[in-house]
Formats: structure tokens, C-alpha cells, sequence
């Protein structure tokens, strides 16, 4: 028998599997369905003060369920200070999921409101706090604003960006001290993806004392442009977006931050950015995550799809014959090397079996390939050019060609 329980950040989780903030823990009938489809955790949709501009918004997206990704962004929902206080009581009077408070740290002028946020969010029944440091990113400048602020100097935030950016290091290590000594349970900080050294950023969450880390946020992309309609965005009831993408398209970048926070510090990460079906789990788990989050995953699919990641979670345990959820974590990082002078390269050649190979061909596209041609309408490798790299291997859709180490 399986066990999928997990303890991150002090929290003992029946699974790997947390439902992130995001416009999908907005309501208590939320979170119950999460709980009914086997999440072990939610994290609450970040808490705003009062007046800000942010509590205007609605969700505003371009979802394209063919490449599983969120595209852009015009808007989403938050929830002011009170609206997140009575819904943390509600849940965890009706509910027995674990919960989460998203507290953003905006500026350092901004550490005594968060400081008490957190502790509003504790008082009323938080399991944890997670300080959100992702505001910096160029497609969240502005959304602390009040209305009378943005007409006061409507570019003052995107003045200030690249000054936090640079300034991150220091400020995470601060925003993380600061929620540390303000609340008793554990505290996980969420990282900011771009345009920071996230290894520096990780380290300054540990030694700040941080319980966890959360890795990573929705990041810069695009939004889907109309291309018979002037290049307007696709995305419905907005004129305009910011510069986004949620969903599977980030789930390298994401594993490959995870990896490296993984590599340099010891508290627990959770695994957040692209994570679409059970294998992507299990990969977010060997480059060392200890719990995943899903967003773009339930927004296309829903809740329901927890359920069939879990049950395959289980299956595959079995097969492999892995005990516990830690038997697998971590596995992928002895692998991950510094730079490609570290790799280790095995030499190998692609060898075509002449009775499986339909002369289709394809297996001569690749432009930097100059070791396959064609003879009697079967493909011939020159061993002496051939790279090894697979990609005809890759390509067959006879599978005629294989790579054997030499």
C-alpha cells in the first residue's frame, strides 16, 4: 500500500497536492470541491487593502484548452481584507482542508500592513501564511494603487519595478522575517520568476527562516493576437493585456527553478507553473519538490482533475514500487549539471533496421544532420558524420532507427 503523505513546511499533508492561489479559492463552494476531489491543501486568493485598484478587477483571460495554457491577462479576481478573513473562517469551520493565506509584500513601506494581514489571517484560522513577493513582476506593477494614486502619476510603479527587482534578495529576506515574527505557523514564501537570481532569492527566504518556498508564479509571455483583426488580443470583454503566460507552456521553466532552489537550499519547495497530469507531477517531484500547486490545470479541466492525478499517483507508486512520495523526490537532480562542459556525453550512433524503414524520408529534415541519405529508397546512416543526438530516432514513425552507444 502506497502512502502519498507528505510534510511540507511542518505541515503534514495527505498528498502532494495543493490547489494554488488563484481565481479558483475565491469562494467557500471552491474550496469545498477541492476538498471533495482529494486536495490535500488551498491557498487563498491574495488579500488587498482597502481602496485598491485591484478589487475592481474581473477575470479576464484567453484560456486555450488545445495548448492547455492561459494566455495574457487583463484582470482577476482578489479579495479585499475582510472578504479573505471570513472566508478563512468559514472554511475551516466547514471544511477539514488545510489552508493558506496569499499576503503580498508589495515595498518595504508596505511590511506593517502585510505584518497584520498575517496576523488577521492567523487569528482566523490559517494553517500558513504565504508571503507573496511576485507584485514586482512587470504584469502585476500598479495593482496596489488607489484609484487617486494612479492619477496622481499613473507610471510611478513601473518607475519603481526595476528598482525592486534589483532590490529583491534583500526584501524577500526582510518580507519573510517580517510574517515570520508576526505569526506562530508556518510561513512559505512565493518567489518571483523573472528578472532575479531566484537561487539568491531562495537562499534569503532560508535564512530569514523561512518554513517553505513556492516556485513559481505566472510569468512574462504573451497574449494570443488576433491576426484578421488589427493584432488585438484574444481575449473576451478586454481591450488590452499585460504580458503573460500561465499554464503548460512554463512547466520547463518552472522545473528548472525548482531544481535549482532545490540544489542550494534546504527547506522544502512546492512545485507551481505548468503542471497538466500525474507525469508532470511525478518530474516536478524528482527535480525536488515536496508538494505541486495547479491553477491553469483546474481552470481548463477542473477540480475533478485531482482525482485522476491522485489515482494515478497511486498506480504508479505500485509499479515502480515506490513506498512514499520522498522514495522519488529529488531524484532527477543528481543529473542536473552545472554547465554543458560538465555533461557527460556518451558516444552514440543511429542505426537503421533496413525492414522497418518505409523510405519516408523524414529522418533527412533536419538541417544540421549530414550523416543520413537515402539509398534504394532506404535510409543510410555515415556513421563518421552522424552526431548522435537522436533526433531521427525521434522523427521515424516507422521507429526503424535506434541509437546504440558505441
Amino acid at each position: 500500500m502506497v502512502d502519498l503523505s507528505v510534510n511540507f513546511a511542518g505541515l503534514e499533508l495527505k498528498n502532494p497536492l495543493v490547489v494554488a492561489s488563484s481565481d479558483c479559492v475565491c469562494d467557500l463552494a471552491q474550496i469545498r470541491r477541492a476538498e471533495a476531489c482529494g486536495a490535500s491543501a488551498v491557498i487563498l486568493k491574495a488579500v488587498f487593502p482597502p481602496r485598491s485598484l485591484a478589487l475592481q478587477s474581473k477575470l479576464r483571460i484567453f484560456i486555450d484548452p488545445k495548448e492547455r495554457a492561459l494566455h495574457g491577462g487583463a484582470g482577476a479576481r482578489r479579495l479585499s481584507h475582510e472578504e479573505g478573513i471570513e472566508l478563512m473562517k468559514a472554511a475551516k469551520k466547514e471544511t477539514g482542508i488545510r489552508i493558506g493565506a496569499n499576503i503580498p509584500f508589495f515595498k518595504p513601506e508596505d511590511a506593517d500592513f502585510a505584518g497584520k494581514l498575517a496576523t488577521s489571517m492567523a487569528d482566523a484560522g490559517a494553517d500558513f501564511i504565504e508571503v507573496n513577493m511576485t507584485p514586482q513582476l512587470p504584469t502585476h506593477v500598479g495593482i496596489m494603487q488607489t484609484a487617486d494614486e494612479f492619477k496622481a502619476e499613473p507610471q510611478a510603479e513601473w518607475k519603481r519595478a526595476g528598482k525592486l527587482l534589483s532590490e529583491m534578495p534583500s526584501m524577500t529576506f526582510e518580507a519573510t522575517r517580517i510574517i515570520k515574527q508576526a505569526v506562530d505557523i508556518p510561513v512559505v514564501t512565493k518567489v518571483t520568476p523573472e528578472g532575479v537570481d531566484v537561487v539568491a532569492v531562495a537562499m534569503a527566504v532560508a535564512s530569514a527562516g523561512g518554513d517553505g518556498i513556492d516556485a513559481i508564479d505566472s510569468m512574462g509571455g504573451a497574449f494570443k493576437v488576433d491576426i484578421f483583426d488589427g493584432g488585438k488580443p484574444k481575449i473576451p470583454g478586454a481591450r488590452n493585456s499585460v504580458l503573460r503566460v500561465s499554464g503548460a507552456p512554463m512547466k520547463p521553466y518552472a522545473q528548472g527553478i525548482v531544481a535549482r532552489i532545490a540544489k542550494a537550499v534546504r527547506i522544502p519547495v512546492m512545485g507551481t507553473g505548468g503542471l497538466m497530469n500525474w507525469t508532470d507531477v511525478v518530474e516536478m517531484i524528482m527535480f525536488g519538490a515536496t508538494t505541486v500547486s495547479f491553477c491553469a490545470l483546474l481552470m481548463i479541466r477542473g477540480f475533478e482533475a485531482l482525482v485522476r492525478i491522485e489515482k494515478k499517483l497511486r498506480i504508479f507508486m505500485e509499479e515502480e514500487d515506490y513506498k512514499h512520495v520522498d522514495d522519488y523526490r529529488g531524484l532527477a537532480l543528481k543529473y542536473v549539471a552545472p554547465s554543458t562542459l560538465d555533461c557527460d556525453v556518451i558516444p552514440c550512433v543511429a542505426r537503421i533496421d533496413k525492414e522497418q524503414c518505409t523510405g519516408c524520408r523524414i529522418c533527412l529534415r533536419p538541417a544540421h544532420c549530414l550523416a543520413i541519405t537515402m539509398e534504394n529508397e532506404v535510409a543510410v546512416v555515415n556513421e563518421a558524420e552522424c552526431l548522435g543526438c537522436g533526433t531521427c530516432s525521434l522523427l521515424c514513425p516507422a521507429n526503424a532507427i535506434a541509437m546504440i552507444e558505441t
